[in-house]
Protein backbone atom coordinates (compact mmCIF):
# COMPACT_ATOMS: atom_id res chain seq x y z
CA UNK A 1 0.00 0.00 0.00
CA UNK A 2 1.53 3.42 -0.82
CA UNK A 3 2.91 5.14 2.43
CA UNK A 4 1.97 8.59 0.71
CA UNK A 5 -1.67 8.10 0.47
CA UNK A 6 -2.15 6.21 4.08
CA UNK A 7 -0.69 9.73 5.33
CA UNK A 8 -2.53 11.81 4.23
CA UNK A 9 -5.34 9.50 4.91
CA UNK A 10 -5.22 9.93 8.62
CA UNK A 11 -4.18 13.72 8.23
CA UNK A 12 -6.95 14.34 6.95
CA UNK A 13 -9.25 12.45 9.40
CA UNK A 14 -7.56 14.09 12.43
CA UNK A 15 -8.66 17.61 11.22
CA UNK A 16 -12.02 16.81 10.58
CA UNK A 17 -12.32 15.06 14.19
CA UNK A 18 -10.55 18.87 14.93
CA UNK A 19 -13.19 20.78 13.62
CA UNK A 20 -15.87 18.34 14.57
CA UNK A 21 -14.46 19.21 18.33
CA UNK A 22 -14.73 23.17 18.07
CA UNK A 23 -17.82 23.01 16.30
CA UNK A 24 -19.34 21.21 18.85
CA UNK A 25 -17.74 23.68 21.34
CA UNK A 26 -20.24 26.27 19.81
CA UNK A 27 -23.14 28.03 21.59
CA UNK A 28 -26.43 29.51 20.06
CA UNK A 29 -25.14 32.35 17.03
CA UNK A 30 -28.45 34.26 18.11
CA UNK A 31 -27.50 37.64 19.52
CA UNK A 32 -28.89 38.00 23.18
CA UNK A 33 -30.37 41.16 22.88
CA UNK A 34 -29.30 45.46 23.11
CA UNK A 35 -26.49 46.05 25.55
CA UNK A 36 -27.41 47.15 28.87
CA UNK A 37 -25.92 49.32 31.06
CA UNK A 38 -23.20 48.53 33.14
CA UNK A 39 -22.03 52.19 35.20
CA UNK A 40 -23.61 53.58 37.84
CA UNK A 41 -25.73 56.79 37.18
CA UNK A 42 -24.42 59.65 39.06
CA UNK A 43 -27.27 59.65 41.87
CA UNK A 44 -26.25 56.38 42.68
CA UNK A 45 -22.64 57.25 43.20
CA UNK A 46 -23.67 60.29 44.97
CA UNK A 47 -27.25 60.80 45.86
CA UNK A 48 -28.26 64.53 45.22
CA UNK A 49 -31.26 66.99 45.80
CA UNK A 50 -31.51 69.69 43.41
CA UNK A 51 -32.87 72.59 44.36
CA UNK A 52 -34.89 74.36 41.89
CA UNK A 53 -35.77 77.45 44.06
CA UNK A 54 -35.40 81.13 42.47
CA UNK A 55 -36.07 82.76 45.45
CA UNK A 56 -34.73 82.19 49.43
CA UNK A 57 -34.35 78.79 50.06
CA UNK A 58 -33.65 76.62 53.32
CA UNK A 59 -32.04 73.50 54.20
CA UNK A 60 -32.94 71.73 56.90
CA UNK A 61 -31.95 68.06 56.43
CA UNK A 62 -28.44 66.49 56.08
CA UNK A 63 -27.09 65.73 52.54
CA UNK A 64 -26.19 66.82 48.96
CA UNK A 65 -27.83 69.37 47.09
CA UNK A 66 -27.14 71.78 44.32
CA UNK A 67 -28.79 74.66 42.64
CA UNK A 68 -29.92 74.40 39.02
CA UNK A 69 -30.39 78.33 38.45
CA UNK A 70 -29.99 81.54 40.29
CA UNK A 71 -31.40 82.73 43.68
CA UNK A 72 -32.47 86.18 43.76
CA UNK A 73 -33.80 87.71 47.12
CA UNK A 74 -35.25 91.34 47.94
CA UNK A 75 -34.64 91.17 51.73
CA UNK A 76 -33.07 88.67 53.96
CA UNK A 77 -31.16 85.83 53.66
CA UNK A 78 -30.94 83.40 50.40
CA UNK A 79 -29.87 80.24 51.64
CA UNK A 80 -29.99 79.22 55.41
CA UNK A 81 -28.35 76.38 56.28
CA UNK A 82 -30.06 74.58 59.79
CA UNK A 83 -28.80 71.31 59.77
CA UNK A 84 -25.49 68.95 60.06
CA UNK A 85 -23.57 67.26 57.62
CA UNK A 86 -24.40 69.86 54.39
CA UNK A 87 -22.75 70.04 50.71
CA UNK A 88 -23.74 73.09 49.07
CA UNK A 89 -22.88 72.51 45.21
CA UNK A 90 -23.30 76.07 43.78
CA UNK A 91 -23.20 74.67 40.56
CA UNK A 92 -21.65 77.70 38.97
CA UNK A 93 -25.08 79.85 39.36
CA UNK A 94 -25.04 82.84 41.68
CA UNK A 95 -26.92 84.20 44.75
CA UNK A 96 -28.07 87.44 44.73
CA UNK A 97 -29.63 90.40 46.40
CA UNK A 98 -31.55 93.57 45.61
CA UNK A 99 -31.75 94.98 48.74
CA UNK A 100 -31.42 98.78 48.70
CA UNK A 101 -30.37 98.78 52.60
CA UNK A 102 -27.93 95.67 52.62
CA UNK A 103 -28.45 93.28 54.88
CA UNK A 104 -28.89 89.64 55.10
CA UNK A 105 -26.28 86.43 54.06
CA UNK A 106 -25.88 84.93 50.22
CA UNK A 107 -25.54 82.31 52.80
CA UNK A 108 -26.35 81.62 56.66
CA UNK A 109 -24.88 78.69 58.52
CA UNK A 110 -27.96 78.84 61.66
CA UNK A 111 -26.80 77.75 65.31
CA UNK A 112 -23.98 75.49 65.63
CA UNK A 113 -23.49 73.78 62.02
CA UNK A 114 -20.54 70.85 61.56
CA UNK A 115 -19.92 69.17 58.63
CA UNK A 116 -20.33 71.80 56.07
CA UNK A 117 -19.15 72.36 52.62
CA UNK A 118 -19.99 75.15 50.10
CA UNK A 119 -18.57 75.08 46.58
CA UNK A 120 -18.53 76.58 43.15
CA UNK A 121 -20.59 79.56 42.46
CA UNK A 122 -20.83 83.22 43.21
CA UNK A 123 -22.63 85.64 45.82
CA UNK A 124 -23.23 88.83 44.27
CA UNK A 125 -24.20 92.32 46.06
CA UNK A 126 -23.64 95.97 44.20
CA UNK A 127 -21.77 97.38 47.42
CA UNK A 128 -19.27 99.69 46.10
CA UNK A 129 -16.91 101.79 47.63
CA UNK A 130 -15.28 105.47 47.36
CA UNK A 131 -12.56 107.24 49.61
CA UNK A 132 -13.27 104.72 51.98
CA UNK A 133 -16.72 105.03 52.04
CA UNK A 134 -18.74 101.37 51.45
CA UNK A 135 -22.58 102.09 50.17
CA UNK A 136 -24.84 100.31 47.87
CA UNK A 137 -27.22 97.37 47.98
CA UNK A 138 -27.24 93.32 48.64
CA UNK A 139 -25.97 91.23 51.07
CA UNK A 140 -24.58 92.34 55.02
CA UNK A 141 -22.39 89.38 54.24
CA UNK A 142 -21.67 86.61 51.79
CA UNK A 143 -21.00 83.67 54.21
CA UNK A 144 -21.38 83.52 57.65
CA UNK A 145 -22.50 81.93 60.46
CA UNK A 146 -24.50 82.53 63.66
CA UNK A 147 -23.16 80.21 66.41
CA UNK A 148 -20.18 78.09 66.73
CA UNK A 149 -19.84 76.16 63.77
CA UNK A 150 -17.48 73.38 63.56
CA UNK A 151 -15.82 71.82 60.21
CA UNK A 152 -16.41 74.08 57.61
CA UNK A 153 -14.84 74.25 54.05
CA UNK A 154 -15.37 77.04 51.34
CA UNK A 155 -13.99 75.93 47.95
CA UNK A 156 -13.77 78.03 44.36
CA UNK A 157 -16.82 81.04 45.57
CA UNK A 158 -16.50 84.53 44.71
CA UNK A 159 -18.29 87.15 46.65
CA UNK A 160 -18.43 90.96 45.91
CA UNK A 161 -20.41 93.78 47.27
CA UNK A 162 -21.21 93.32 50.61
CA UNK A 163 -21.70 96.16 53.34
CA UNK A 164 -19.97 93.76 55.84
CA UNK A 165 -17.77 90.50 54.82
CA UNK A 166 -17.06 88.13 52.01
CA UNK A 167 -16.98 85.06 53.99
CA UNK A 168 -16.68 85.15 57.74
CA UNK A 169 -16.43 81.96 59.53
CA UNK A 170 -16.05 82.08 62.97
CA UNK A 171 -15.45 78.02 63.49
CA UNK A 172 -13.29 74.86 64.54
CA UNK A 173 -11.77 73.57 61.64
CA UNK A 174 -12.87 76.17 58.84
CA UNK A 175 -11.02 75.86 55.38
CA UNK A 176 -11.65 78.42 52.53
CA UNK A 177 -9.49 77.68 49.82
CA UNK A 178 -9.57 78.85 46.26
CA UNK A 179 -12.00 81.77 46.92
CA UNK A 180 -11.96 84.96 45.88
CA UNK A 181 -13.65 88.35 47.70
CA UNK A 182 -13.69 91.80 46.05
CA UNK A 183 -14.97 95.18 47.90
CA UNK A 184 -16.60 94.54 51.40
CA UNK A 185 -16.04 97.37 54.36
CA UNK A 186 -15.26 94.86 57.03
CA UNK A 187 -13.14 91.75 56.49
CA UNK A 188 -12.24 89.86 53.15
CA UNK A 189 -12.24 86.46 54.53
CA UNK A 190 -12.39 85.56 57.97
CA UNK A 191 -11.20 81.44 58.24
CA UNK A 192 -8.23 79.09 60.08
CA UNK A 193 -7.10 78.30 56.96
CA UNK A 194 -7.14 80.13 53.81
CA UNK A 195 -5.31 78.86 50.64
CA UNK A 196 -5.27 80.33 46.85
CA UNK A 197 -7.37 82.80 47.90
CA UNK A 198 -7.71 86.64 47.89
CA UNK A 199 -9.62 89.66 49.16
CA UNK A 200 -9.40 92.62 47.85
CA UNK A 201 -10.44 96.77 48.61
CA UNK A 202 -11.53 95.44 52.20
CA UNK A 203 -12.31 98.00 54.72
CA UNK A 204 -10.55 96.41 58.00
CA UNK A 205 -8.75 93.25 56.73
CA UNK A 206 -8.46 91.70 54.17
CA UNK A 207 -7.17 88.19 54.57
CA UNK A 208 -7.57 86.83 58.71
CA UNK A 209 -6.31 83.41 59.33
CA UNK A 210 -4.42 81.34 62.02
CA UNK A 211 -2.83 80.28 58.37
CA UNK A 212 -2.44 81.83 55.19
CA UNK A 213 -0.76 80.19 52.04
CA UNK A 214 -0.35 81.42 48.50
CA UNK A 215 -3.02 84.36 49.67
CA UNK A 216 -3.12 88.24 48.83
CA UNK A 217 -4.91 90.92 50.85
CA UNK A 218 -5.66 94.07 50.11
CA UNK A 219 -7.15 96.83 52.21
CA UNK A 220 -8.65 100.41 52.29
CA UNK A 221 -7.24 103.44 54.58
CA UNK A 222 -5.44 102.21 58.11
CA UNK A 223 -6.36 98.15 57.12
CA UNK A 224 -4.16 95.46 57.22
CA UNK A 225 -3.50 93.63 53.84
CA UNK A 226 -3.33 89.86 55.29
CA UNK A 227 -2.90 89.12 58.65
CA UNK A 228 -2.03 85.42 59.80
CA UNK A 229 -1.64 84.60 63.69
CA UNK A 230 0.48 81.73 63.06
CA UNK A 231 2.24 81.55 59.40
CA UNK A 232 1.87 83.51 56.66
CA UNK A 233 3.46 81.64 53.48
CA UNK A 234 3.55 83.23 50.03
CA UNK A 235 1.95 85.70 50.83
CA UNK A 236 0.80 89.15 48.99
CA UNK A 237 -0.58 92.01 51.58
CA UNK A 238 -1.08 96.09 50.99
CA UNK A 239 -2.80 99.05 52.84
CA UNK A 240 -3.73 102.13 50.98
CA UNK A 241 -2.98 103.73 54.05
CA UNK A 242 -1.28 103.66 57.78
CA UNK A 243 -2.27 100.34 58.01
CA UNK A 244 -0.05 97.33 57.90
CA UNK A 245 0.92 95.27 54.63
CA UNK A 246 0.72 91.71 56.43
CA UNK A 247 1.11 91.01 60.22
CA UNK A 248 2.34 87.65 61.25
CA UNK A 249 3.82 85.28 63.91
CA UNK A 250 5.91 83.76 61.23
CA UNK A 251 6.19 85.63 57.57
CA UNK A 252 7.68 83.11 54.78
CA UNK A 253 8.41 84.64 50.88
CA UNK A 254 5.94 87.36 51.37
CA UNK A 255 5.88 90.92 50.48
CA UNK A 256 4.10 93.46 52.31
CA UNK A 257 3.28 97.14 51.33
CA UNK A 258 1.95 100.23 53.47
CA UNK A 259 1.27 103.47 51.40
CA UNK A 260 1.56 105.47 53.81
CA UNK A 261 3.26 105.90 57.20
CA UNK A 262 2.27 101.59 58.59
CA UNK A 263 4.71 98.84 58.22
CA UNK A 264 4.98 97.33 55.28
CA UNK A 265 5.48 93.66 57.14
CA UNK A 266 5.26 92.94 60.63
CA UNK A 267 6.32 90.10 61.42
CA UNK A 268 6.20 89.09 65.28
CA UNK A 269 8.51 86.23 65.63
CA UNK A 270 10.59 85.63 62.22
CA UNK A 271 10.67 86.73 58.57
CA UNK A 272 12.49 84.85 55.77
CA UNK A 273 13.08 85.52 52.89
CA UNK A 274 10.32 88.33 52.89
CA UNK A 275 9.67 91.97 51.43
CA UNK A 276 8.62 94.67 53.16
CA UNK A 277 7.72 98.29 51.62
CA UNK A 278 6.55 101.46 53.30
CA UNK A 279 6.41 104.68 52.19
CA UNK A 280 7.20 106.46 55.32
CA UNK A 281 7.09 104.23 58.28
CA UNK A 282 8.60 100.55 58.84
CA UNK A 283 9.59 98.53 55.43
CA UNK A 284 9.98 95.35 57.80
CA UNK A 285 9.88 94.91 61.62
CA UNK A 286 10.42 91.46 62.77
CA UNK A 287 12.13 89.52 65.85
CA UNK A 288 14.56 88.01 63.31
CA UNK A 289 15.23 88.54 59.86
CA UNK A 290 16.49 86.54 57.48
CA UNK A 291 17.43 86.94 53.78
CA UNK A 292 14.97 89.90 53.59
CA UNK A 293 14.49 93.43 51.92
CA UNK A 294 12.84 96.32 53.69
CA UNK A 295 12.64 99.98 52.51
CA UNK A 296 11.11 102.55 54.66
CA UNK A 297 9.99 106.26 54.60
CA UNK A 298 11.61 109.25 56.51
CA UNK A 299 9.06 109.52 59.61
CA UNK A 300 10.57 109.21 62.83
CA UNK A 301 10.92 105.86 63.66
CA UNK A 302 10.83 105.10 60.02
CA UNK A 303 13.26 103.30 58.00
CA UNK A 304 13.94 99.73 56.19
CA UNK A 305 14.20 96.99 58.56
CA UNK A 306 14.11 97.11 62.55
CA UNK A 307 14.65 93.78 64.34
CA UNK A 308 16.22 92.31 67.33
CA UNK A 309 18.90 89.93 64.63
CA UNK A 310 19.18 90.75 61.28
CA UNK A 311 20.66 88.26 58.82
CA UNK A 312 21.93 88.66 54.84
CA UNK A 313 19.29 91.21 54.27
CA UNK A 314 19.20 94.68 52.61
CA UNK A 315 17.83 97.94 54.14
CA UNK A 316 17.04 101.02 52.91
CA UNK A 317 15.16 103.81 53.96
CA UNK A 318 14.56 107.50 54.39
CA UNK A 319 15.69 107.25 58.09
CA UNK A 320 17.40 104.37 59.29
CA UNK A 321 18.26 101.63 56.74
CA UNK A 322 18.48 99.16 59.55
CA UNK A 323 18.02 99.08 63.16
CA UNK A 324 18.69 95.92 65.15
CA UNK A 325 20.79 94.47 68.15
CA UNK A 326 22.91 92.06 65.98
CA UNK A 327 23.27 92.76 62.29
CA UNK A 328 25.44 90.37 60.03
CA UNK A 329 26.29 90.33 56.26
CA UNK A 330 23.82 92.86 55.83
CA UNK A 331 23.88 95.98 53.55
CA UNK A 332 21.94 99.43 54.99
CA UNK A 333 21.42 102.94 53.51
CA UNK A 334 20.26 105.87 54.10
CA UNK A 335 19.19 108.72 52.02
CA UNK A 336 19.42 111.29 55.13
CA UNK A 337 20.33 109.84 58.74
CA UNK A 338 22.31 106.82 59.73
CA UNK A 339 22.45 103.82 57.45
CA UNK A 340 22.81 100.99 60.42
CA UNK A 341 22.26 101.29 64.18
CA UNK A 342 23.53 97.82 66.24
CA UNK A 343 24.96 97.10 69.34
CA UNK A 344 26.90 94.37 67.20
CA UNK A 345 27.82 94.43 63.28
CA UNK A 346 29.70 92.06 61.50
CA UNK A 347 30.67 91.75 58.13
CA UNK A 348 28.48 94.99 56.84
CA UNK A 349 28.16 97.62 54.59
CA UNK A 350 26.59 100.76 55.32
CA UNK A 351 26.42 104.17 54.12
CA UNK A 352 24.32 107.61 54.71
CA UNK A 353 23.87 110.08 52.16
CA UNK A 354 23.19 112.81 55.11
CA UNK A 355 24.43 111.22 58.17
CA UNK A 356 26.80 108.24 59.95
CA UNK A 357 27.43 105.10 57.89
CA UNK A 358 27.30 102.96 60.95
CA UNK A 359 26.64 103.68 64.57
CA UNK A 360 27.21 100.32 66.41
CA UNK A 361 29.35 99.32 70.00
CA UNK A 362 31.10 96.83 67.66
CA UNK A 363 31.83 96.60 64.08
CA UNK A 364 34.13 93.86 62.84
CA UNK A 365 34.92 93.59 58.87
CA UNK A 366 32.38 96.41 58.22
CA UNK A 367 32.39 99.03 55.79
CA UNK A 368 30.82 102.42 56.59
CA UNK A 369 30.50 105.28 53.73
CA UNK A 370 33.65 103.61 52.45
CA UNK A 371 35.86 103.78 55.42
CA UNK A 372 36.53 100.08 57.35
CA UNK A 373 35.08 100.06 60.58
CA UNK A 374 36.54 96.96 62.76
CA UNK A 375 36.28 98.25 66.36
CA UNK A 376 33.78 100.57 68.12
CA UNK A 377 32.26 103.26 65.39
CA UNK A 378 30.38 106.70 66.38
CA UNK A 379 28.61 104.79 69.07
CA UNK A 380 25.23 105.99 69.18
Amino acid sequence: MNRSRVFLSLTVVVFTLQVSRFAWAQGSLTPPGPPAPTMKTLDQVEPRAPITNATAVTISAPGSYYLTTNITVGSGNAITITANNVTLDLNGFSVISTNPSATGYGILLSGSRANITILNGHIVGRVTQSGGLYSGSGFDTGIGDAGAPRNVRVTGVTVSGCQSSGIYVEATGTIVESCTVDTVSYVGIYAQTVSDSSALNCGAIGVDALTAHNCTGTAIGAGTGLYATFIANNCYGSSTGNGEGIHAGIAANCYGVSSASGTGINAEKLASNCYGQSSFGKGLLTLCANNCYGTGGSDPGGGGIFANTVVGSYGVGGNYGVNAFAVSSTYASSAARTGMVATVAENCVANSGGSTGIKAFIANGCEADGFPATHKYNSP
